[in-house]
This record gives structure tokens, C-alpha cells and sequence, in this order.
């Protein structure tokens, strides 16, 4: 893996070798039908062949055309019906995830292997040399990923581009929104084998999140009626380091909260009076509490560690978020324009 700039002569495919009893090694490049049962025998305990091409068993230039496939479907979806109907993913936790990382690299690769191959052609595309500011690209021995694949220069700045452009044509967003997944949600506890957490389940994290995100949605269509109708909402998701799902969302109302009253119409810092509702916001929305030392200069022990928040500066525990905050009794607005909630 070269973390510096990629060029076409550090070109490496990944590939599995089989060393023989005659000294000979065989490789098997990763769109061969066997690498999975060969890489995983527990998943493919009778030798089933797995998605390839076919005839592609040595790692060669093999010249292959849309006779070469055995399925009349794509190669991500090949891997999506195998961890849905087959039980055994869900058993094998940490396999399972290093199966998952392992196909969606070998997908990646495929991709790759068709820009490398079409260099000559993606370069002299009029439309990706006018998102460079370019009149034409010029030759290099740099790899040049187009806006098509997900994750490059281009496709980001395109959605930079786009978002931007919606900000511009409609004004700002009026609130901005994270949605985290909750691995204690009963749809995904329900399918944990004992000894099994969320990590053990990626496929039905995964889904769970986005059935919720799109019930989110629409309701947002309808949660707000004094800021009038949802002109527009943008949506980035990311996961986090724990391994849950995570979504920013911005959203655009009607109507703008520009005064204290309207804020206080649609957010609350405040605990809900219902018993059922404040145990959850003590749960999952407030800050963790400081132990004693941020007044006191106690250094950090192992009964008062720091925690993840916090800095040891000038002999003082610091919280990098600055809480805790002050108790405001209205809502106001900060010199610099942020809201300090009632």
C-alpha cells in the first residue's frame, strides 16, 4: 500500500500464492472464483466457487469480455445476497467483517484495474477536464481518478460543488442535525447470538440505521410547522470510531429561527418534564460529568483518569469543549453569532 503519490509503475495487484510440493508457487488474483474458498474455508467448507471470472485461476492480462461472468448481476450484489441469505455470516462475527473488508477491496480493485486500464481514454474526456479548470489533461504517469469513483478528488469537490450550489440557490441551512446509531435498539439486540455485540452483526447494523435515518426523514418533512415547509436537506454519513453509523444533516425551512422565541419553539436544553424521555437525554445527551480535580489542579491517577475530553494544561484539567457551561436563563445569542440555549 503506497501512501505517497501513486504512480502506474507502483502498480501491484493484490493476490493469494499457493505454494506446491514442487517448489512452484501458483497465484490467484482476486477476480479468480477461487479465491474465496480458498481464503475462507469455514464460509466455503465444500470448495463452492465464489464470484470471478471465468477461466481466471493464474494471475495473468486476461482480456475478458461479458461472456466471461457467470451471474447476471454485479459483483457488489453477488456479495449483499450472500451475507443476507446465508446464516453462517451471522455467526462468525470478527470473520465476517474481515470477509466483508476483504470482498469490498477486491470490488475496489476491479474498479481500479478498469481506470488504470483506461487511462488514455478517462484523460481525454471533455467533461472531467473541464471540472480540472482544464483545457485538455495533460499526459502523466500519475493515476487519474475520475468524479465517478466514490472517495476521489473529483467526486468530492463535486459534492462540495452541489451543496454549495444548493446553499446558494435557497440560502443557508436553518438547522444542522446528527443522527447515531444506538446499538441497545431492540432490532439489533434481537439478533445477537449470546456472547455477540454489534460489532459482531455489521449487515444488520447497517440496515437498521438506514430503515431509521429514512423514517428520520420524512418526519422532518413534518416535525417543524412553524418553520414552514423543508425546502431542501443534505445528508453526509460517516462511522464513527466505535463502528456505528453516523449522519450529518442540514436542513432547509421556510422559515429562518432569527430570534430567541422561535429557537425555543423547536429546541430544548432543558430536561423534558416525562420521567421516560429525561432518563434518555441523561443517557445519550449530556456531556459526562468532570471528576473533582478541574477546580483543584489534581493531577490525573488511576481513580481520576483523564477523560477523552480533557487536556492536562498549566497544572489544570481542562475540558476541550468547554463545559461546564454556564446556566443561562434565556436563550441569547454569543458575539460570534452561536446560540447559548435557555
Amino acid at each position: 500500500m503506497c501512501y505517497d503519490n501513486t504512480v502506474l509503475s507502483d502498480i501491484s495487484p493484490q493476490c493469494l500464492v499457493v505454494s506446491q510440493q514442487c517448489g512452484r508457487d501458483q497465484y490467484i488474483p482476486t477476480i479468480s472464483r477461487l479465491w474465496e474458498p480458498l481464503a475462507y474455508p469455514l464460509f466455503f467448507p465444500f470448495g463452492t466457487l465464489g464470484w470471478g471470472l471465468i477461466g481466471s485461476t493464474e494471475n495473468s492480462t486476461h482480456q475478458y469480455n461479458d461472456s466471461d461472468f457467470d451471474a447476471p448481476t454485479t459483483q457488489i450484489w453477488i456479495y449483499r445476497a450472500r451475507l443476507l441469505r446465508e446464516p453462517h455470516f451471522q455467526i462468525f462475527g470478527r470473520l465476517t467483517n474481515e470477509y466483508v473488508v476483504d470482498m469490498f477491496t477486491h470490488e475496489l480493485e476491479c474498479r481500479l484495474r478498469y481506470i488504470h486500464s483506461n487511462q488514455s481514454r478517462l484523460r481525454s474526456l471533455e467533461h472531467d477536464a473541464a471540472l480540472m479548470a482544464e483545457d485538455i489533461i495533460e499526459e502523466s504517469e500519475n493515476i487519474y481518478l475520475p468524479a465517478s469513483f466514490l472517495g476521489s478528488w473529483q467526486w468530492v469537490s463535486d459534492q462540495i460543488a452541489d451543496s454549495l450550489a444548493i446553499a446558494a440557490a435557497y440560502g443557508p441551512p436553518t438547522f444542522f442535525l446528527t443522527f447515531t446509531c444506538n446499538s441497545d435498539w431492540p432490532e439489533i439486540q434481537s439478533q445477537l447470538l449470546p456472547g455477540q455485540n454489534f460489532t459482531d452483526i455489521p449487515v444488520v447494523v447497517c440496515r437498521v440505521f438506514k430503515q431509521k435515518l429514512s423514517k428520520l426523514m420524512s418526519t422532518l418533512c413534518t416535525m417543524f410547522p412553524n418553520a414552514g415547509k423543508l425546502i431542501y436537506s443534505i445528508t453526509s454519513i460517516e462511522f464513527q470510531k466505535c463502528g456505528l453509523p453516523h449522519a450529518h444533516i442540514l436542513l432547509k425551512y421556510t422559515k429562518d429561527c432569527l430570534i430567541p422565541d422561535h429557537i425555543d419553539h423547536v429546541i430544548s436544553a432543558r430536561l423534558p418534564p416525562d420521567p421516560a424521555d429525561s432518563a434518555l437525554v441523561l443517557k445519550f445527551m449530556v456531556h459526562p460529568s468532570h471528576p473533582p480535580g478541574i477546580i483543584n489542579h489534581i493531577p490525573p491517577d488511576d481513580s481520576h483518569p483523564l477523560k477523552y475530553c480533557e487536556r492536562w494544561i498549566n497544572n489544570a484539567r481542562i475540558c476541550c469543549f468547554g463545559y461546564p457551561k454556564p446556566i443561562t436563563p434565556q436563550t441569547t445569542f454569543s458575539e460570534s453569532g452561536r446560540v447559548q440555549y435557555c
